[in-house]
């Protein structure tokens, strides 16, 4: 990345959903940056996306109101590793703030790749299935409803799916998957 941005004439870098170590790495340059969304943690850079951790709240509040008590988030290593970033221990506080316990089992780990992401699957659904799965990134919706489909568990009948993130593509599953929206216009 060094050698790109190196070679590449710009008056400023615009990151879109980088990874942390972009992130970090760019933070760490004199180099005029910008990241929009992304884990900026203890970083130094400018930064808009929405405000994920009230809307992380309201949702375990919901879901909690529901009856739900086996809640589990799906969420890529980087934002879990090496520790949970502001908004997912605001997800884990709010469990417990409801009376759940936490642990491996609400934030499973997982590599990221197709192999593990299935393997963890299969250990959240062997003896206490969730009731309500949230997932943070959109493109994994497909995955985690092949799994379900293969077991006869239908979302919204058998378990709560939402998606953190929105994806076009929801408006042809039926029923539609429940999502995070926000209008990126502003």
């Amino acid at each position: 990345m060094a050698r790109l941005v190196g070679q590449t004439q710009a008056d400023a870098w615009i990151m879109v959903a980088a990874q942390r170590e972009t992130l970090k790495w760019f933070a760490n340059q004199t180099i005029p940056a910008f990241a929009l969304f992304g884990n900026l943690e203890r970083l130094s850079l400018a930064r808009a996306g929405p405000a994920m951790g009230p809307t992380i709240i309201n949702l375990v509040n919901q879901l909690t109101a529901l009856g739900h008590r086996r809640i589990v988030m799906l969420i890529r290593e980087e934002h879990r590793k090496p520790r949970p970033g502001p908004v997912l221990r605001q997800h884990l506080e709010e469990l417990e703030a409801n009376g759940i316990s936490i642990g491996p089992y609400n934030l499973p780990d997982w590599e990221d790749n197709p192999q593990s992401f299935h393997r963890c699957l299969c250990s959240l659904f062997k003896h206490a299935p969730p009731t309500a799965l949230l997932i943070d990134d959109a493109k994994l919706v497909p995955a985690v409803l092949e799994f379900l489909a293969e077991r006869n568990i239908r979302s919204p009948r058998d378990i709560s799916l939402i998606s953190l993130a929105p994806d076009p593509s929801f408006i042809w599953i039926d029923p539609l998957i429940s999502h995070l929206d926000f209008d990126s216009r502003p």
